[in-house]
């Protein structure tokens, strides 16, 4: 989905740029363009905890790509907090639940060596997946160069009015994405940060799965991830991408009504931990669906659907009915 761009032709006028799909409160045209290598920044995208994506122009080949500027130490900090985590599981559940303090640990937490996330795309290669371009670095930060998507998340759940996706392409949306989740685990690759944010949607319904900082291999450690669409348990050692299931119907959940099935203000994890009953609150969405969401947020992982089970399921054989119409 790489464009190719006249460098001439980038002015951003008020209006334009207002209904500009990256427009952001905080986020909108460097007045400065900084370049970094061949690659001059022209806005940001995105920002996350430890990183801020920007739309770059490479002036050698005269194309846009996405940049992601990780800060060294702010993914070194994070890979002590992912360390301390996997070694103290129920520890780190009991700090969630009653806000206790972590004892302290005599041993030395992993060295940020690499970019595990540049590792892992570059070595991947489906359709539905960002074009890994380039990788480097410098002494404070590294930078992962892939393709720029000219498309929208699948569900904006930051804006105050966000809408479900039109019910006409929630089959298509999501046999996309299973088929991207059964490549990622034939390849022993654990995503872990399945959400709408990630997902980019194009003009013409075909998606895109971008961000895997928190991908891992299945028998590796797990990484951070988004408390919104983690599991309640721990994926198990016989059972590890039952995480990304669940990550999955939440997202299916998200595409269906626009929302999460729980207040995004409370303490997350004590309302999925209590969560017995996922709300369909609207009566026109097809039964199968509302079952296989149900399936997908089954509370014990052991008991949680598959891929191989979500292909056989009803709704996702029955494409032609599949889509049912909200009023």
């Amino acid at each position: 989905m790489t464009r190719w761009f006249n460098p001439s032709s980038l002015h951003f006028s008020s209006s334009s740029w207002n209904h500009s799909p990256f427009r952001t409160k905080k986020h909108g045209p460097s007045s400065r363009h900084r370049q970094v290598q061949h690659y001059r920044f022209l806005y940001e995208l995105a920002r996350g905890s430890t990183c801020i994506v920007y739309l770059a122009l490479d002036i050698k080949s005269k194309k846009l790509y996405a940049i992601k500027e990780m800060n060294k130490t702010r993914l070194q900090r994070q890979l002590c907090v992912d360390w301390l985590q996997a070694r103290h599981p129920k520890q780190q559940e009991q700090r969630q639940t009653d806000g206790s303090k972590r004892r302290r640990i005599d041993a030395e937490p992993p060295a940020l060596t690499h970019c595990t996330e540049s590792d892992l795309l570059q070595s991947l290669d489906h359709p539905h997946l960002v074009e890994w371009i380039d990788y480097f670095e410098d002494a404070h930060n590294m930078y992962l160069v892939t393709e720029w998507v000219n498309g929208t998340v699948l569900v904006d759940l930051h804006h105050h009015e966000a809408k479900p996706v039109a019910a006409s392409q929630w089959h298509s949306i999501f046999t996309q994405l299973v088929a991207l989740l059964d490549y990622l685990h034939t390849k022993d690759i654990i995503h872990g940060d399945i959400k709408p944010d990630n997902i980019l949607l194009t003009k013409d319904y075909q998606i895109k799965l971008i961000d895997f900082g928190s991908a891992h291999a299945k028998d590796g450690p797990q990484r951070h991830h988004t408390p919104a669409f983690s599991p309640p348990d721990s994926p198990s050692a016989s059972r590890p991408a039952t995480g990304d299931i669940w990550s999955l119907g939440m997202t299916l959940y998200c595409m269906v009504y626009g929302k999460l099935p729980y207040s995004p203000t409370a303490p997350i994890h004590q309302q999925i931990a209590t969560l017995t009953t996922i709300p369909h609150d609207n009566t026109a969405v097809d039964p199968r669906l509302c079952h296989l969401i149900d399936q997908m947020l089954t509370l014990s992982a052991s008991d949680r659907i598959t891929l191989d089970q979500i292909k056989q399921h009803p709704w996702f054989l029955d494409g032609a009915c599949a889509a049912s119409p909200i009023p």
